[in-house]
């Protein structure tokens, strides 16, 4: 359905900013709950903890060990979901 891909499209663009450049979550009021997409928003948490922990870059590696080691559930459903292609699809 054409919203859903939209829903989605736009998440993606968000997650991609913000992967590019976790600062921007200093200037920005943003939570997880702001994304419909579990991915989207295990992705989300992975980036606001790594910034929150002083990383100034993120990279696919640093997303799925976070998500590994703080957020086992949505490490779950990112790994069952395929995670990393949609992060790829983010990054790009």
């Amino acid at each position: 359905d054409a919203a859903e891909y939209s829903s989605r499209k736009e998440a993606l663009e968000v997650i991609g900013c913000i992967i590019n450049n976790p600062s921007l979550l200093d200037d920005y009021s943003l939570d997880a709950k702001d994304f419909e997409n579990l991915v989207a928003k295990a992705i989300f948490k992975a980036v606001e903890k790594l910034h929150s922990d002083g990383s100034k870059f993120v990279d696919a590696d640093m997303i799925e060990s976070c998500l590994d080691k703080y957020y086992p559930t949505d490490y779950r459903i990112y790994q069952k979901s395929q995670g990393i292609n949609l992060l790829g699809q983010a990054v790009t």
